[in-house]
């Protein structure tokens, strides 16, 4: 067992700790029933004790000393029976307890549930307590063969130090030379448009670097490596292109001058023996909205064609710095000798176990995001292509170096690279789909939230409905991000528009593909602080047309139910309520794919109406399944004089605020069916289930100045369910609008 631990820790491996039971599915120990004994683990650097304590203080922002005067009790639980790749899941679990539910302030009761606790441990008893949990989570990766790691002196004490300086050298050299996915990369060029403008950092020594002007031309294209730079700005003061410093920039400028992001990126480019370095504040003019405009297009294709991406990861801004000093004990990987019983599959096939005295590596199962899609850099909109579309990237995180490339994902515990449990694992936001391995003759990895899929001719309808399915889920990370400019929200999205666009030969306009129209149209946002990017009332705000995910500043997302290649039991079948007629779009600085300044669709639909009382506010948990803006409205059929529930979805709350103070209680909303969803399956008792499934847009009239035509705005999105007898008749009401032909009509969106 490794030093690294402490005696409790210990005996929770070993098989000797009281109290354990090895015929449980999920076995507790209890490691540290007092504070002090939990500090003592602390301060002696109990590999395990100390994450767990570092962990909650990060968390919380609460160091633990300030619960010295609390009942705190460390749990170990364990759960047996591996996973197909034999991995084992444990947790640490930290509960503390308090008299007083107040007691530090909205920091607990805002991260962590509160409990009134009938079994605090032995030494509270006697009092009513209030208890608080926290846990940390680790994978047992079974280890097989050599150990994959270096000793502390190997590491060394800070991520420059000189075997981190080679560590990244090596990953370079063999992505480079040796990974045919990652080669096209490199090889390929056949659309290659070099930035405006590089920075010329010369050899490592030299005094100043140089801001440089490209040329390049079909007869002598630019074929020099460059690396970029994804940073976070922050409120610090640093240089940056304008049209007084360029003269500056152009007769060069001492490195010390610059921020230390940028200074530590300049020595991994000179060690790399690259001349060049792409950084946005230094290569783009800041007080130029036409070069902002026309290299921010470039953005996709810079990043694109760089031979390194280096990412300030834990730099809260320009002056925090790529390196760090840290404690190499703890990059060291943990291996740990498991001494209690591990179940094959399960118990009643392997009543038993088997004590295999096995060698594991432990790991925090959330490593990756801990470490890189956590970090507060990929939060960042521009981030988001930068990373996905880098051909291979090093990670400056806090406590080390990350590798990442289509090949690989690696760093400095696990230097020849990380295994794909830790490196997939993902335990916040929703799960995305794989994206694609390969567009065309470029390889295209997407990083995030994770995930990929062998290469298949574009004429597969797998491939076609697998990217457009990765379409959605992009957009849906896309829009979770931070941008520091509502007027960049498609510029920042232009390098991925351009990619899919040309892979599936579709058309992109102002956020949506026309190819997959239908379910484009159908976002959806829950959240609670959502508002228009430029409201259809107000025009003089205008960044995007009501339709596009792009108009609304908020998380949005798309049912389930109508993603393409749903897996479900049974049968599903689509039914579209709307066709496409035309587009027109006018676009900023000449790219469709970036801001625009007009948009509208033509579509020929069925439009009908929804009424409802929206002054009524429904029940919590209504809200809380489909967010604080979702109300209750009815569609009648007169056909059979039956009226059926519709949720409607207001896409923010002052259309909420508008329609009831025109329409007062009983509000009617124009409606547009865009796509149905009809599945049939099995339910657990054996009964035949038919489900019908029917989204489309609420509308709002308005006049298309300067055109004078009337158009409709989106307002929202509606949702009808109905099943079996009841979800025929809906169907049925549908198709027949939609097929008869005197009831559709050209609108303009």
């Amino acid at each position: 067992m490794s030093s690294t631990l402490c005696g409790d820790c210990v005996r929770a491996f070993d098989g000797k700790a009281p109290g354990f039971e090895p015929d449980k599915t999920k076995r507790v120990h209890y490691l540290h029933e007092d504070y002090s004994s939990f500090h003592q683990a602390f301060q002696t650097r109990c590999r395990l004790c100390y994450e767990l304590w570092t962990g909650f203080e990060a968390s919380t922002g609460l160091p633990p000393t300030r619960l010295s005067t609390s009942g705190l009790r460390v749990t170990f639980v364990v759960f047996p029976i591996p996973a197909a790749d034999g991995t084992i899941v444990i947790l640490w679990q930290f509960d503390f307890y308090v008299r007083d539910s107040t007691e530090h302030g909205s920091i607990l009761r805002n991260r962590f549930v509160t409990n009134l606790t009938e079994s605090p441990p032995r030494y509270l008893l006697g009092a009513q307590w209030y208890q608080y949990v926290f846990f940390s989570s680790y994978t047992l990766l079974p280890h097989d063969g050599p150990r994959d790691g270096r000793a502390p002196e190997q590491i060394g004490s800070s991520s420059k130090s000189e075997p981190s300086r080679a560590l990244t050298n090596a990953w370079v050299k063999e992505c480079v030379q040796s990974h045919k996915d990652c080669k096209p990369w490199r090889d390929y060029h056949g659309d290659r448009t070099p930035p405006a403008r590089l920075l010329d950092v010369g050899e490592s020594g030299d005094p100043k670097i140089y801001l440089r002007a490209i040329q390049s031309s079909e007869d002598k294209p630019f074929s020099d490596e460059y690396t970029t730079l994804s940073h976070r700005w922050g409120n610090v003061e640093h240089p940056t292109l304008t049209q007084k410093t360029w003269s500056q920039l152009v007769e060069g400028i001492k490195p010390h001058t610059l921020p230390k992001v940028f200074r530590n990126a300049v020595a991994i480019t000179r060690q790399l023996c690259v001349r060049y370095l792409w950084i946005d504040s230094l290569c783009i003019f800041q007080d130029s909205v036409e070069d902002w405009r026309g290299e921010g297009m470039k953005m996709g294709n810079i990043y694109h064609y760089g031979l390194l991406n280096i990412a300030a990861t834990a730099a809260e801004d320009s002056e925090g710095g790529l390196f760090f000093d840290r404690d190499p004990l703890l990059v060291q990987p943990l291996q740990v000798t498991v001494a209690w019983p591990v179940y094959q599959t399960d118990m009643k096939r392997d009543p038993l176990g088997h004590v295999p005295a096995t060698v594991y590596d432990c790991i925090p199962q959330k490593f990756w995001y801990d470490n890189v899609d956590g970090a507060t850099l990929n939060t960042r909109a521009w981030v988001m292509q930068e990373r996905i579309l880098s051909p291979r990237i090093l990670h400056c995180a806090r406590q080390q170096l990350l590798w990442e490339c289509k090949t690989k994902k690696a760093c400095e515990t696990f230097p020849t690279g990380i295994r794909t449990p830790l490196s997939n694992a993902v335990t916040v936001g929703e799960r995305a789909v794989p994206l694609l391995d390969r567009i065309g003759k470029e390889s295209f990895y997407a990083f995030h939230p994770g995930g990929k899929i062998e290469f298949l001719p574009p004429t597969d309808k797998t491939l076609i409905q697998d990217a457009y399915r990765a379409w959605l889920g992009l957009i849906q990370a896309y829009s979770t991000c931070n941008i520091t400019r509502d007027s960049d929200v498609l510029i920042a999205y232009s390098g991925l528009a351009h990619k899919f666009e040309s892979f599936l030969g579709d058309k992109y306009v102002a956020g949506i593909l026309l190819g997959d129209l239908h379910r484009n149209l159908l976002w959806y946002t829950t959240d609670a602080s959502a508002t228009r990017l430029g409201a259809w009332h107000n025009q003089a705000s205008w960044l995007a047309p009501s339709w596009s995910w792009a108009s609304v500043k908020g998380n949005v997302k798309w049912d389930t139910d109508f993603l393409p290649r749903i897996a479900v039991r049974g049968e599903t079948m689509e039914g579209t309520f709307l066709e496409y007629v035309e587009h027109h779009i006018e676009a900023l600085g000449g790219d469709t794919a970036g801001g625009v300044s007009a948009a509208w669709l033509k579509v020929k639909a069925n439009l009908f109406l929804l009424s409802g009382d929206l002054s009524w506010t429904p029940s919590g948990d209504f809200l809380r399944s489909y967010g604080p803006r979702a109300r209750h409205m009815w569609l009648r059929i007169n056909d059979n004089n039956k009226s059926y529930r519709a949720v409607a979805q207001f896409d923010e709350d002052a259309i909420i605020k508008m329609l009831v103070e025109r329409g007062g209680k009983n509000v009617a909303i124009v409606s547009m069916p865009v796509l149905s969803s009809f599945r049939k399956w099995w339910d657990d008792k054996g009964t035949w289930v038919r489900e019908l499934k029917i989204q489309g847009l609420l509308c709002h009239w308005f006049c298309m100045d300067p055109l004078h035509e009337t158009g409709l705005s989106r307002i929202g999105l509606f949702t009808i369910t109905a099943r079996d007898q009841e979800g025929q008749e809906v169907l049925d009401y549908f198709l027949r609008l939609f097929n008869s032909g005197d009831r559709k009509e050209e609108v303009l969106l």
